[in-house]
């Protein structure tokens, strides 16, 4: 498993993002090169995230390993519910 720390912001539900905003524990997609690999996304705060506020977040990543010399620090990502774009986000440092 490959872990992250990462800023993650989501959309609102009026731009495509989900209603209610995720709380931490949430499964969706993460995209790299050109795949969506399951991802999961902790918040120290068990409280819900809300639209348009960066968040400081760690990513787990079960099958990371595969994609690990794809993601650098600085890399821009999205958050995927099925074909949804439900957040934007950008890597910090991988974790061991």
């Amino acid at each position: 498993m490959l872990k992250l720390k990462a800023t993650v912001i989501w959309k609102s539900a009026a731009e495509g993002g989900l209603s209610p905003p995720p709380t931490s524990g949430i499964q969706p997609s993460f995209n790299v090169a050109q795949d969506l690999i399951l991802s999961r996304i902790l918040h120290p705060d068990k409280k819900q995230m809300q639209p348009g506020i960066p968040y400081e977040v760690t990513v787990e990543l079960p099958y990371g390993e595969l994609y690990e010399k794809h993601i650098q620090e600085g890399m821009a990502f999205t958050l995927n519910v099925g074909a949804r774009i439900v957040a934007n986000g950008v890597v910090k440092k991988k974790q061991a």
